[in-house]
Order: C-alpha cells, then sequence, then structure tokens
C-alpha cells in the first residue's frame, strides 16, 4: 500500500492536501482531514483520486458525542486504552497456555513477584501491544465518497470511460467501536471526543465486527460489497444485520419480502474468505501471521453454517425501533490469497493451502 505524503497546495483551495505515492512510512497516520473535506490521491501520469468526507448524522453518532460531552475525559489515550482493557478483561489481565505460562513465570522473576501473582497478568510487552492494538478502534472514522478520475488517455478508452462518475464509490462505516461515547486529553491536552470510532480489524480481541462497512456506487447507490470478518457469532449476527438495514433502505438486493402471515423477511449473501488455509497461516507466527487465518476460516463457517440453519433472527432498526424477522441465508467460499502460487504444483497441499 502506497503511503500518502501530504504538501502544501497552492493551486486549488478547495483541496486539503495534495497527495503522491512514496514509499510506505512506519507509523504513518495516511488520510487527514485538516483543512477541508476532500483530499487529492495522485498517482502522477495514470489516475486520481478525491477523497471526499461525508458528514455522519446518524441517531447513534449523535447519542455518542451526548454521552462524551457529557461525562469526565480520560486523562490520556494510555489511560482510556488501560480501561478498555479491564472491561475487556474483568477477571484479571490474563494469558494462557504453554506461552502464557512460560511469559508470566520469566516476568515474574524478573520483577521478584509471587508465582501465584504473575498467573493473572498478561507480560508487559503483551499489554503495550494490545494497547496499540486497541488505539485503532479509538480512531475518528468518516464516512467517504471516492471519485477516481483515471488520466491516462488510453486507459479511459480501454475501460470505456466516457464519465468520472462511473468510478464513484461511497463508503459507509459502522461506528461500533466499544469506546464511542467516552473522550481523553491528548499530549497536547485537547480534548478528543470518540464519537465515530469504528471496531478496527487491528483491533484483535475486539468484540464486535472489524471495519465493518458498505461500499456503494456513488451514482445509483446499488452495493458492491460489505467487508467485515465473521468468526464469531456475535460478529456474523452484526453484520447480517447491517447489510439487511442498509439494503432496506436502498436497492433491496438480497431481500425477499415477506410472503404469509409471519411476516418473515429473507436475505440471501454470500461471504468471501480471502484468508489463507495453509499451515503456515495456521500457526499464529507473529511477523509472518499474527492471526491463525485457517482457524478462522474454520470458525467462520460453522458460525454461518449455524445462522443458516436458524428459523429466523430478529434485527431492529435503531433509527425507527422497528423490528424485523429474518431467515438468513449466507453462502460462504473461500477463495483465499495464496503465498505459494507459484509452487503449488510442486508442494504439498498442507503448504501451498486448499479450498474449502
Amino acid at each position: 500500500m502506497a503511503t500518502i505524503i501530504p504538501e502544501s497546495n497552492n493551486n486549488n483551495s478547495s483541496f486539503d492536501v495534495v497527495c503522491r505515492t512514496a514509499p510506505q512510512k512506519k507509523n504513518y497516520d495516511n488520510l487527514q482531514f485538516k483543512i477541508s473535506n476532500t483530499i487529492r490521491y495522485i498517482d502522477e501520469g495514470l489516475w486520481e483520486n478525491r477523497i471526499q468526507k461525508i458528514a455522519d448524522t446518524s441517531l447513534s453518532t449523535s447519542a455518542n458525542s451526548e454521552r462524551s460531552s457529557s461525562s469526565d475525559s480520560h486523562e490520556s489515550l494510555d489511560h482510556i486504552c488501560t480501561h478498555e482493557i479491564k472491561r475487556r478483561n474483568p477477571s484479571g489481565f490474563k494469558i494462557g497456555g504453554v506461552k502464557g505460562f512460560i511469559e508470566s513465570l520469566i516476568q515474574g522473576l524478573f520483577d521478584k513477584m509471587k508465582l501465584n501473582q504473575t498467573f493473572s497478568y498478561f507480560t508487559d510487552s503483551a499489554i503495550k501491544k494490545y494497547k496499540q492494538q486497541i488505539a485503532h478502534s479509538i480512531t475518528n472514522r468518516h464516512d467517504l465518497k471516492s471519485v477516481i478520475k483515471i488520466q491516462h488517455p488510453e486507459l479511459r478508452e480501454q475501460l470505456g470511460i466516457v464519465d468520472d462518475n462511473q468510478l464513484a464509490t461511497t463508503h459507509v462505516l459502522q461506528k461500533n467501536s466499544p469506546v464511542n461515547g467516552q473522550s481523553y486529553l491528548d499530549e497536547s491536552g485537547n480534548r478528543i471526543d470518540v464519537t465515530q470510532g469504528i471496531s478496527s480489524s487491528s483491533d484483535r480481541k475486539v468484540e464486535n465486527t472489524g471495519n465493518l462497512r458498505r461500499i456503494a456506487a456513488a451514482a445509483t447507490d446499488s452495493s458492491i460489497c460489505y467487508t467485515g470478518r465473521v468468526e464469531t457469532k456475535n460478529k456474523a449476527l452484526e453484520q447480517a444485520s447491517f447489510i439487511f438495514l442498509s439494503e432496506l433502505k436502498a436497492s433491496r438486493s438480497g431481500i425477499t419480502p415477506p410472503t404469509d402471515e409471519n411476516e418473515i423477511y429473507s436475505l440471501d449473501y454470500v461471504v468471501s474468505s480471502v484468508m489463507t488455509a495453509n499451515l503456515v497461516m495456521a500457526a499464529k507466527i507473529p511477523k509472518i501471521c499474527p492471526v491463525a487465518e485457517r482457524e478462522m476460516i474454520y470458525d467462520e463457517k460453522q458460525v454461518l453454517e449455524e445462522l443458516s440453519t436458524m428459523e429466523f433472527v430478529e434485527i431492529t432498526d435503531p433509527e425507527t425501533g422497528t423490528v424485523y424477522k429474518v431467515k438468513l441465508n449466507p453462502i460462504m467460499f473461500s477463495d483465499p490469497f495464496n503465498a505459494f502460487h507459484k509452487f503449488e504444483y510442486t508442494l504439498s497441499e498442507d503448504i501451498s493451502g486448499v479450498d474449502i
């Protein structure tokens, strides 16, 4: 992924920054609206993308603002992260398994702690990593409109582009961070209200669906796809609810209205998992695969099969309070990114991966 580097824009004051591709820099926040509501991303000679911020006027965001403004602020980002860890781990900062036992034992020896105290705490390094992950869910995220303009004449002709709006898309995020409605003081002492946080996919242990969003064609508001990893039943239900309510207010793709007195809707949708099922991606090696992707694929499969066997679920519209009965018909298939594609004819399936 290319990094966006902001620079001053003297030619067009309506844009916040002009951006160009460059090698990625670690810890660089690459999309910031500071002056206006539009950012230009330029890939010289081929295309440019104008990213426009869309105001979120939903009742949930308004409620988050009210809760945040009426409560005391956490003293720092670190403090609000610690508070969130305690919420998720009410019985203590526990780690388990052999790794947890060894790390807790080592930490206990170095800290000269009693052995019976070491087993109820994360190691210092684990807590630091945990806080870094949670911080991604404490960042306000904006809904966006992306307008791509193909500049290269031959490429425009090949793609049949006659109007730049053909490639325009809207990106609507589900603001489902568990930290919404709280606030903290940044390093300069400024109050930061968390009102539009999302459960980030980088926040590995969050209970809500990570990066849950709808991508639609801007011209017609017809859905292109939804995103979000659903390895638990709670996340799968949240994603299905988000899809149903979004489609109900848009093109109603995949929705079959009730045909009997039970007033049960039907929602048909395909879940495509691009995670890799080979054994390397099952090992959970921090620098190679920080998440056990193979295991998550099977977890998704099991959860979606369970949803498909349920008679119906009740989905409540938070804006109107209306309750809908919906029969969910998820169709799952795995289309993994195969890191060993070039070797698939010489390596075993355990290494190269299989479709499930």
